[in-house]
């Protein structure tokens, strides 16, 4: 998953879902699965490789704080990106069953595609709302004016909601 901030940078995940089904080769050339971000110079920095499975990635509102998914560890952990030296040390944010992929809604909400549906968490990580659906959602994103559409995608296909700000 990646996400691009308003000054142009990249963050993407690198999890190893294609190695594990063999579309990748046999092995990673990296040895680890990281967190990285790619600037409008096209330099790639290594954030993060302590995550055992990143995946879904988000940004805070004022682009502060990165949310990234870890699927194998059920858990939302966040990433602060003041910290310009080095790696960035994970804070873990929220857990949630087999969360997938993530986004930050213009109210400050992140909304959690997992085993549970489309979980939705307030700024202090705390569940306000869950959409559950009839397939296992994948990733999510937003559309249509002002963002009032929701997009969910599953194995198999893709549902839209109408949403009230």
């Amino acid at each position: 998953d990646l996400i691009v901030d308003s000054k142009g940078n990249l963050y993407f995940t690198d999890p190893p879902y294609g190695l594990a089904g063999g579309l990748e080769g046999p092995n990673s050339e990296l040895g680890f699965c990281g967190v990285f971000k790619v600037d409008k110079d096209k330099k790639v920095k290594l954030l993060n490789k302590n995550l055992l499975r990143p995946n879904g990635i988000a940004l805070s509102k004022d682009e502060t704080i990165l949310f990234v998914a870890d699927t194998e560890q059920d858990a939302i952990f966040k990433l602060r990106l003041e910290n310009k030296q080095g790696e960035l040390k994970e804070e873990l944010f929220l857990r949630v069953p087999h969360p997938d992929g993530i986004k930050m809604d213009k109210l400050g909400n992140l909304w959690v595609t997992s085993s549970k549906g489309v979980v939705v968490f307030d700024e202090q990580g705390k569940e306000v709302y869950v959409l559950s659906l009839p397939k296992q959602p994948a990733n999510c994103a937003f559309g249509g004016e002002n963002d009032n559409e929701l997009l969910v995608t599953a194995r198999d296909c893709v549902y839209l909601y109408k949403l009230k700000w």
